[in-house]
């Protein structure tokens, strides 16, 4: 049986190999053509699909330490040092291409809050979207270099971004200051609720008035109102000063931060001073 098997299978080789010859050498040569075709135009089409996956790796991977940046920002009120951005946000910063990613922020809003204080902040001229927009109040941007492996973004003064192209294939984001306090920052408000009883005669006792979260200096002045007699308020919201008469003394103030647009408030309050 396992013999018949064995000469069947030969007698359908030879006749396989009877029907090859029948090709030409032409004919073989049409096909070899053919079969180079199809493996040279498919190759294009596979470095391309190669590169658009890659480039839209590096894509979320960029998108994801932006978001873990102002993640960073919104849990210590300071940006992260780029020396150590990579330990700071927890998220990858090397893009698919394996190079770091390239991460600028304002130098005073790596060591102080962003809330309370302000820096120098970064310049971009942004033509993404077709028209220029030029922003000057950015806080930090982070960007791949793209495939092409130049910055064409920029290093420091004015950064560039551009629409996407052959030439431009750098992934940016950044955001501005304004909106990183929005998310991060609390309302600027006064927070002082009352003042001290103060008595006629005797030396108040010298209350600092207190604002939250307005960028420093602040400036404080009286909106309404008066305060008492011999009492007096110092541009950093200091009252001191010896009342002379008693009474109650309701009044406005008011206090203003030093950012750009200027933020400011007004609350009443009231010295109750005993005879």
């Amino acid at each position: 049986m396992l013999k018949l098997g064995m000469m069947n299978f030969y007698k359908r080789l030879r006749l396989t190999l009877k029907k090859a010859k029948g090709f030409t050498i032409i004919e073989m040569a049409i096909v070899l053509v053919i079969v180079g075709l199809l493996i040279g135009l498919s190759t294009p089409m596979i470095r391309a699909l190669t590169n658009r996956t890659i480039m839209s790796n590096s894509r979320d991977i960029t998108k994801t330490a932006y978001e873990s940046v102002i993640g960073y920002a919104i849990s210590n009120k300071k940006l992260p040092d780029p020396a150590t951005l990579a330990t700071l946000i927890g998220a990858r910063t090397t893009d698919a291409y394996n190079r770091t990613l390239k991460y600028y922020a304002v130098s005073e809003l790596i060591a102080n809050s962003f809330c309370a204080n302000k820096g120098t902040y970064l310049l971009i001229d942004d033509s993404s979207s077709g028209a220029t927009i030029s922003k000057t109040d950015i806080a930090f941007l982070i960007f791949s270099e793209g495939q092409d492996r130049t910055n064409s973004t920029g290093v420091a003064s004015t950064f560039t971004v551009l629409p996407q192209s052959n030439t431009y294939d750098d992934i940016v984001y950044y955001l501005d200051i304004n909106t990183l306090r929005q998310k991060a920052c609390n309302t600027f408000k006064i927070v002082t609720d009352s003042l001290p009883i103060a008595t006629v005669g005797n030396a108040y006792l010298n209350t600092t008035l207190g604002a939250t979260d307005g960028t420093a200096p602040l400036t404080w002045s009286i909106a309404s109102g008066s305060l008492p007699n011999g009492l007096s308020l110092s541009g950093a919201g200091v009252i001191s000063g010896t009342p002379t008469a008693a009474g109650s003394f309701p009044f406005e103030i008011n206090v203003h931060d030093d950012d750009a647009p200027q933020k400011q408030v007004n609350k009443t309050l009231s010295i109750t001073v005993n005879p």
